[in-house]
């Protein structure tokens, strides 16, 4: 994500049983009250990891973005699903035996063109190009992203993305989309979004035009987590007549 290109690492061979992983758990901590009471509150993580699991293809190769950290990686991997990983900071030594790293930012990208089946980016591109996660900060991060993902998907390719969801704005570290903005960020796309927002216990489904009643729970450490979240499926949209068609011609 700082633009850093660097080697991939293909970590580990042999014959080792997945299907047995669980996918990650849901994030829950305990938190005080004002009368001194523990509360058990969650994050975004809840909802967008089982969901997330659930679009990726039966086979082919996926590119997981922003991997580390991911405790659902080892999820992912099948006999019929190869797992590339990527991330600018070098988390090799986490990443699953017989995935391959690739130790490099999404923008200007050293990966092959057109070999992805699949792109999973969990809570990703609201970072990038914002001065986080070791990034240098520059311009239209999630936009360059968006670019990249097209050229390195297969003809018929998904993205599957997850994004913090509310009134638009740009914070220090992440940015959060309106609708409006999540559907700017998608012209040229042709995508489906679902939406969940936090009630104070869990996240459950809600409509669009609800969206910007919810808010980032900007607070210190694990407290922090999305007001809503956005859950986006896309598919590279064609050209017609010299123009590209955007996702708002077929709402």
């Amino acid at each position: 994500m700082d633009g850093f290109i660097g080697p991939f690492h293909n970590v580990g061979h042999g014959s080792i049983d997945f299907t047995h992983i669980e996918p990650e758990p849901p994030i829950r901590f305990e938190t005080g009250t004002s009368r001194g009471v523990s509360a058990v509150m969650i994050n975004e993580r809840v909802i967008e990891v089982p969901w997330a699991l659930a679009q990726l293809p039966q086979f082919g190769v996926v590119l997981d973005v922003g991997s580390c950290d991911a405790t659902y990686l080892p999820a992912i991997q099948e006999p019929n699903r190869l797992l590339h990983c990527l991330d600018p900071r070098d988390c090799s030594a986490d990443i699953p035996r017989g995935a391959v790293f690739h130790h490099q930012s999404v923008i200007g990208n050293t990966l092959p063109s057109s070999f992805y089946d699949a792109i999973l980016a969990l809570s990703t591109i609201e970072h990038i190009g914002l001065p986080c996660y070791g990034q240098h900060p520059f311009a239209q991060g999630d936009q360059l992203a968006m670019v990249e993902f097209r050229d390195l998907l297969k003809p018929g390719g998904q993205v599957i993305l997850t994004v913090p969801a509310g009134s638009s704005k740009i914070a220090s570290w992440y940015r959060q989309y309106s609708p409006d903005t999540l559907w700017d960020l998608l012209d040229g796309w042709d995508a489906t979004i679902q939406f969940w927002g936090f009630d104070g216990i869990n996240y459950t489904p809600i409509s669009e035009d609800r969206v910007r009643d919810f808010d980032y729970r900007d607070r210190y450490g694990e407290e922090a987590g999305a007001g809503a979240v956005a859950g986006i499926i896309a598919s590279p949209r064609p050209f017609e007549n010299g123009r590209r068609t955007s996702p708002r011609d077929s709402r």
